[in-house]
C-alpha cells in the first residue's frame, strides 16, 4: 500500500516528483514502496525503480594471480580510493561486453572476459541521486599488454596491479565497500586453485579453467 510523504525513503526517491511520460505531480500515495513503484493517476504509467545494471571486471596480474587490477578514482563518487574497473551497461549491450569496453575505457588495457564470478547489489551516489546497482563482476585475464607505469585515463589517476590481500587489509581505501565481498569470492577462488596448499601462492591460469569451480555466480567451497 502507498505510505505517506514523510515516510518516503529520502533521497533516494524525493527527487522523482513528475511522470516522465505525462509530466502529472506525483502524490504521495502515489508511490509503492514494496514494488518500489511510483503509479501515475494520469495517465496510469507505472515507474518502477529498478536496479541499474553494471559490470566489472577482476583482471588478475599474468604472473601473479593474487594482484589484480585496480584503478584510483578521479571521478565522483569515491575521488582518491580505489575500486575495480567497471561501469554501466549501455541499452542493448551483453555484460560481459560492457565489462570489456569498461576495462578500456577506465583502465587502457584489452581483456578477454571469462566466467561470473559473482552478482551483487551496490549503494551508489551519482549526480545526487542514491541508485541501487546491480553489479556482475567478471573474472578476466589480458589479451594485450600491461598498463603502461604511470598511465592515468579519463576515470583514473592510477591504474596499478595490487595484491587482493592488501586491498582487504584496508577496506576504507575501497570507493565501493560492497566490492569487498567480489574481492573476497576471488580470493577463496584461488584458495581452490592446484599449488594454493600449505601457503604457497596459486599459479595463474586463464579463466576458462575456473569455470568448474562457479557455481551460481559465487566460487564453489568444498
Amino acid at each position: 500500500m502507498p505510505i505517506a510523504e514523510d515516510e518516503i525513503p529520502a533521497p533516494r526517491y524525493r527527487e522523482i516528483h513528475y511522470c516522465p511520460r505525462c509530466g502529472v505531480a506525483y502524490r504521495p500515495q502515489d508511490f509503492y514502496p514494496v514494488e518500489h513503484l511510483f503509479l501515475c493517476t494520469g495517465c496510469g504509467f507505472d515507474f518502477y525503480q529498478n536496479p541499474l545494471p553494471s559490470a566489472v571486471v577482476v583482471l588478475k596480474h599474468p604472473d601473479r594471480a593474487d594482484d589484480v587490477l585496480l584503478l584510483k578514482r578521479s571521478t565522483a563518487p569515491g575521488i582518491g580510493h580505489w575500486c575495480l574497473p567497471g561501469g554501466f551497461i549501455r541499452y542493448g549491450e551483453a555484460p560481459a561486453a560492457a565489462a570489456a569496453r569498461e576495462a578500456r575505457e577506465e583502465a587502457g588495457v584489452e581483456v578477454q572476459i571469462g566466467p561470473v564470478l559473482s552478482v551483487g547489489l551496490l549503494d551508489y551516489l551519482y549526480r545526487g541521486r542514491h541508485l541501487c546497482i546491480l553489479e556482475v563482476a567478471y573474472l578476466a585475464h589480458l589479451s594485450g599488454p600491461l598498463p603502461a607505469a604511470g598511465l592515468v585515463t579519463q576515470e583514473a589517476s592510477e591504474v596499478v596491479f595490487r595484491p587482493v590481500a592488501e586491498v582487504l587489509g584496508t577496506p576504507e581505501t575501497l570507493a565501493f565497500p560492497e566490492q569487498m565481498t567480489v574481492l573476497r569470492d576471488y580470493q577463496t577462488l584461488l584458495a581452490l586453485q592446484p599449488g594454493a596448499k600449505n601457503g604457497q601462492s596459486p599459479p595463474p591460469c586463464a579463466p576458462e579453467s575456473w569455470g568448474a569451480q562457479l557455481v551460481t555466480g559465487r566460487p564453489k567451497v568444498e
